[in-house]
């Protein structure tokens, strides 16, 4: 079973989970409410103003991926079930998946940024030394909040 929020995207997605073979049902936004258990086994449908989102539920999400791959279509929010994200609400799930992108994009940012460090001048400047330790830890720590990596993002692209 995969629940889509088809929101913005492509009707053309159906088109690919159905022909995986995949059950499927489709919710938008009257539905953010509602737990990913509840649209399970009561779905309804109406139209969503946010960009794409699957759920996938017991269903091999590869099979899934490599469908609409080869289709051209990327969906970047992406959810599997879990026992504890079954009891969420649609929104909450959504609203957590589009946090953990932008913290992956910010940690990827900064460890370009952490990548490319001017060598001269971490040798010979100690507040820009110390502010690339700093920000080698934060893309080493799982923990990091989107504020943290932020404001390290904005302070290495200032130094």
């Amino acid at each position: 079973m995969v629940l889509i929020y088809l929101g913005t995207a492509d009707p053309k997605i159906i088109d690919v989970i159905q022909k995986t073979g995949m059950e499927y049902h489709v919710v938008g936004d009257q539905e953010c409410s509602k737990t990913m258990e509840e649209l399970m086994h009561h779905p309804t449908t109406s139209k969503g103003k946010r960009p794409p989102f699957l759920y996938i539920y017991e269903e091999d999400a590869s099979l899934l991926a490599r469908s609409l791959q080869e289709e051209g279509i990327y969906i970047g929010r992406v959810a599997q079930n879990t026992p504890e994200n079954i009891h969420w609400s649609l929104r909450d799930l959504m609203d957590e998946v589009d946090l953990a992108y932008e913290i992956d994009s910010l940690r990827t940012e900064l460890y370009e940024l952490v990548e490319h460090i001017d060598t001269k001048k971490f040798q010979t400047d100690a507040n820009y030394q110390h502010l690339m330790r700093h920000a080698i830890a934060l893309v080493e720590d799982p923990h990091a909040s989107l504020e943290q990596l932020d404001d390290m993002v904005r302070a290495c692209q200032k130094a």
